[in-house]
């Protein structure tokens, strides 16, 4: 990716991991995840390279299975998940041990799911308007200027990332975090790194991914600094020692460098707030 004046063509760009190609260690591997729709539930489960699709109609009192081999394709820095009777259908897998999405080439996520424990589910997350940054790289396509703003922080569909603007590679850049603490409520962070993208994961290595944070209490002297993994999978970050009654600001430390382009792009940014028990 370039900066402003500069042509290319755009997407985003997924993960750069030590896993080996069609296979290695994969957070969701012996997992069932659910997507708690009522009346209608699909359950997702991983075993022995076989994922199975398990639909649950509660008014009809029906159920539907269907059970697939899958294989990991990562040879570009993407998680594929290759499955069908010839291999022929694939998704993007992004998540961790507790929540999945799955991606299809339409770019938008046709299954969020929870991890169950036991008859439990975990809490729920979603994605929060509540960026603002002062850099966002602008780009002149054939269709007009595109801006990476802060907003695609929000926005869970690919590819909508949020891309720095400056002429180097971002180090320093700050993103306002709009999120005020509240008593009895419990606040964490989803980081998903990079510049994701069906259609073109050579974007992901190509472009920069943030490296380490530092996200401060706007109305203390409180910081956490953070090393964020190279993947675009859902990083956990504990922000309850920093949140405070003025937001928080997210500076950029450290990057890992694109193989081309001087960009830094974060993918999207979740969060699970807790009020008083009751989740957004």
């Amino acid at each position: 990716m370039t900066k402003i004046g500069k042509y290319i063509f755009c997407a985003i760009c997924l993960y750069n991991s030590s896993i080996s190609s069609w296979g290695g260690d994969n957070f969701f591997q012996g997992k069932t995840y659910s997507d708690r729709d009522i009346p209608i539930t699909t359950l997702i489960s991983f075993s022995d390279r076989k994922i199975r699709f398990e639909e649950n109609d509660f008014d009809m009192n029906t159920s539907t299975v269907n059970e697939y081999q899958y294989r990991i394709d990562d040879t570009s820095g993407i998680r594929f998940l290759e499955y069908g009777t010839e291999y022929d259908k694939k998704m993007i897998v992004i998540g961790n041990k507790y929540i999945i999405l799955l991606y299809d080439s339409d770019n938008d996520y046709i299954y969020k799911g929870y991890k169950r424990f036991g008859d439990t589910l975990p809490d729920l997350f979603g994605f929060i308007d509540f960026f603002s940054t002062q850099s966002s790289l602008k780009e002149r396509t054939k269709n007009g200027i595109k801006v990476y703003g802060a907003e695609n922080l929000s926005i869970s569909s690919l590819p909508n990332p949020w891309v720095e603007g400056e002429t180097g590679d971002g180090i320093g850049v700050e993103i306002n975090i709009d999120l005020i603490k509240e008593e009895s409520s419990t606040y964490y962070l989803y980081f998903s790194n990079g510049y994701v993208s069906y259609s073109r994961p050579d974007l992901y290595k190509k472009n920069n991914r943030v490296k380490k944070i530092r996200i401060s209490d706007n109305a203390s002297d409180n910081y956490i600094d953070v090393t964020i993994p190279d993947t675009p999978d859902l990083f956990k970050i504990d922000i309850n020692n920093v949140i405070g009654l003025k937001g928080m600001t997210m500076t950029i430390l450290e990057v890992y460098p694109g193989t081309i382009y001087n960009d830094t792009c974060i993918n999207y940014i979740g969060a699970f707030i807790s009020y008083d028990g009751r989740t957004h």
